[in-house]
């Protein structure tokens, strides 16, 4: 709830981390320590059991990261859907 009404919500909150940016694997350095700082700042509101892979992983799943390699057909159908 702190959390919604600081950002105005999850999504905003999550997406602040990145600026509003889609990363690719050329970002992963960046995007790595963008889940450290994520891992750390969920923790500091109550979550718990969320450490910086699981932050990574999330933002695999969720499109903030494409780390799939520009050879990869997923490379730039994921770059269509952003």
């Amino acid at each position: 709830i702190a959390i919604k009404q600081i950002h105005g919500s999850l999504n905003a909150y999550l997406w602040s981390f990145t600026n509003g940016k889609h990363l690719t694997r050329a970002d992963s350095v960046a995007a790595d320590k963008i889940s450290k700082q994520m891992s750390k700042d969920l923790k500091k509101n109550g979550f718990r059991f969320l450490g910086s892979t699981t932050c990574y992983a999330f933002m695999q799943a969720v499109g903030m990261m494409n780390d799939h390699a520009p050879e990869c057909f997923r490379y730039s159908l994921i770059d269509n859907e952003q």
